[in-house]
């Protein structure tokens, strides 16, 4: 689940809104989960998680988007280096370990337009693994 939530905020990375953007999951079909939990990324690259309700959770895990990479920090902004990271690249996220060398063989992410996409080692989409969509600050207040 983390992993896959890694691959939505990598997005925001590629197109940087002035105000902060919301990442939801969507289940098979495309539909937004707005009843799941979701990620706030600021302006900054800070990655927050919001509950169902639009609180943010600062309390849980949060990451940093910098240089193309998506790097785990702490409550407060610490990185934490014990904890896996991520690398941008060919509009692919690449899992690496604590050392930074890439890890092929775990799950890898696609990200197109503006959806992330579980993508196995060659390439094959999963559709049964979770995908997500990124919204914009104008977009999200236009729930159901």
């Amino acid at each position: 689940m983390m992993r896959t939530i890694l691959a939505c905020l990598a997005l925001v990375a590629f197109s940087a809104h002035a105000e902060d953007t919301r990442v939801y999951q969507t289940d098979v079909y495309g539909n937004v989960q707005y009843h799941k939990p979701s990620y706030t990324v600021k302006s900054d690259g800070h990655v927050i998680p919001t509950d169902a309700y639009g609180n943010r959770q600062y309390n849980q895990q949060q990451y940093l988007i910098k240089d193309n990479k998506i790097i785990p920090t702490d409550l407060y902004g610490n990185r934490q280096y014990n904890q896996q990271q991520y690398l941008i690249k060919d509009n692919k996220i690449i899992p690496t370990d604590v050392y930074g060398n890439r890890k092929y063989s775990e799950q890898q992410y696609l990200i197109k337009d503006d959806k992330v996409i579980p993508i196995d080692l060659y390439g094959n989409r999963q559709y049964n693994k979770p995908q997500f969509v990124i919204k914009g600050a104008k977009t999200q207040n236009s729930k159901p």
